[in-house]
């Protein structure tokens, strides 16, 4: 997607807001994110208002839900999916750094959640394991390290029921993906392990014995995918 459109995009989002059920404390996450200076990390107003809209269209907002996400920052993504979930649905999401925590354990502790999202604190491969127990989930939420999204994939296959939903954020890499060789095209924001990684996340979810797979065109590419086994 070209800048003019991806700019049009979110300047229809902005016209015509999602209906969010917890505007208070996605404020409250955004707000922090912009004190933190993490803003450019988190999902943008229209990235989430297409990935909400995604999962309508799946029907995933129909019945209650266990999700699992990768990668909390200031929370706005996970108050964002329990909002779109159905009644009665449950988020667990982790964070690592301890400072991002505090600012979650008080965020979560908000009566309008019910104790509904839960934050999971530590290195995400640790994290995962202590879920292991609570599943099957119906879906997960990529947007921690992007050099882990095949271990993550990993743990997914193994955890989630078939039929499952797994999104994964930022998996064009500003377009290294698409790049021959992306280290010697000169393009130093993303490390060759990052990219090797990606690409075969990509090629994973693209194997329609496996997965159904679209991607929303969001500015840095959303993979939404069912998983089929």
């Amino acid at each position: 997607m070209d800048r003019v459109t991806s700019d049009l995009i979110a300047q229809f989002h902005q016209d015509f807001p999602q209906p969010w059920r917890f505007p208070d404390l996605m404020r409250r996450a955004k707000e922090e994110a912009a004190r933190t200076e993490v803003g450019f990390m988190s999902l943008g107003e229209a990235e989430m208002a297409m990935f909400a809209q995604a999962l309508k269209l799946t029907g995933a907002h129909l019945k209650p839900a266990k999700w699992v996400e990768v990668g909390a920052l200031t929370g706005y993504s996970a108050l964002c999916l329990l909002s779109t979930l159905a009644e009665g649905s449950e988020v667990w999401t982790i964070e690592k750094s301890p400072d991002r925590c505090r600012f979650l354990k008080e965020l979560f502790a908000a009566p309008e959640l019910s104790g509904r999202l839960h934050l999971v604190e530590g290195d995400s491969r640790a994290a995962k394991a202590t879920l292991e127990s609570l599943g099957p989930f119906d879906g997960i939420f990529l947007d921690g390290a992007k050099a882990e999204y095949q271990n993550d994939l990993d743990w997914a296959e193994k955890n989630l029921r078939s039929g499952a939903l797994v999104v994964a954020d930022n998996v064009f890499l500003r377009g290294a993906v698409f790049q021959p060789d992306a280290q010697q095209e000169g393009d130093d924001r993303f490390s060759a392990k990052q990219v090797q990684v990606m690409r075969g996340y990509l090629a994973r979810v693209m194997t329609p014995a496996r997965y159904e797979t679209f991607m929303i065109p969001s500015s840095d590419g959303m993979a939404v995918s069912r998983k089929l086994f």
